[in-house]
């Protein structure tokens, strides 16, 4: 599928800050919002240098040892997703004040992540399809109706490497799939598909029934990672719970009820301090 032209296409319209009016309009309309400035400049020019240094570093060190081999980059990409995640950026980044008050606002105050973080750096050298994504949805793959998935470039993007979108696909409920791959419906057209213009600190958010994928390979690689994103009490899909997840925020009545510390709300089970039976002294 062709993506309009650069020229063509104003993003006005589906780039807000999170507290804009027009945020959550623009996720429920569309199926996703570019939501600007989350990120401070200087931690994802950190993020960048991490990344971007280790994965050319694994990749030369392949080369230099195995010459005559097809280099592995799903496994030096895996490689790289462990160690991000034991990183301090990484919690750094799932944490960040602005993206839970984005997150918020979609999903209400008890926020959780799926431990399963997707890193694929489009690499000009890589000509393998897990990396270069064609027009599908998350929902395919497990991905639970109720989630958002976000979506951070470390850097400016690219109109030829950019994450590529069909504003309003989401509400085309699942479609029909092969192989992950989209079949025809009879007396129906996909429409044009859109690449994001994504500056360095903004997120994507989107509806796990968009339709989305790669925009195409430049010249220099793409690096953005994605992360899915639910309210702690939706429910999980088979996937999901083999992966768990990791409770980012808790709101108020769920506070109340950590407090209290079990289901069955023993009576006077923390009277006199949080975590033990009263005491007089």
């Amino acid at each position: 599928m062709k993506a309009k032209k650069k020229d063509t296409i104003s993003h006005d319209k589906y780039k807000w800050t999170s507290t804009d009016s027009q945020f959550i309009e623009s996720f429920v309309e569309f199926g996703f919002v570019i939501v600007k400035s989350v990120f401070p400049s200087d931690f994802i020019e950190r993020m960048y240098e991490f990344v971007s240094s280790r994965y050319c570093e694994y990749k030369e060190e392949f080369i230099k040892a195995s010459p005559n081999y097809q280099v592995p980059y799903i496994g030096i990409t895996k490689k790289l997703i462990r160690e991000l995640e034991g990183s301090s950026l990484y919690s750094e980044l799932t944490h960040t004040p602005a993206l839970l008050e984005a997150l918020e606002r979609i999903l209400g105050p008890d926020l959780s992540k799926i431990c399963a973080t997707g890193f694929f750096p489009v690499d000009p050298d890589d000509n393998s399809s897990p990396i270069f994504k064609s027009l599908h949805q998350e929902v395919w793959t497990g991905v639970g109706p109720d989630d958002v998935v976000s979506w951070t470039p470390l850097h400016n993007t690219r109109p030829e490497d950019t994450l590529l979108v069909v504003p309003g696909s989401h509400l085309f409920g699942m479609l029909p799939n092969r192989n992950r791959k989209l079949l025809p419906v009879e007396g129906f057209e996909i429409p044009e598909a859109i690449p994001l213009q994504i500056q360095k600190g903004d997120i994507v958010f989107f509806h796990s029934l968009l339709l989305h994928g790669t925009s195409g390979r430049g010249e220099h690689i793409r690096y953005a990672v994605q992360i899915n994103y639910r309210n702690t009490f939706a429910p999980l899909t088979m996937q999901q719970k083999g992966y768990g997840f990791e409770n980012l925020k808790q709101g108020p009545m769920t506070r109340i009820r950590q407090t209290l510390g079990n289901d069955y709300l023993t009576p006077l089970r923390t009277y006199g301090g949080k975590a033990t039976h009263y005491e007089e002294y």
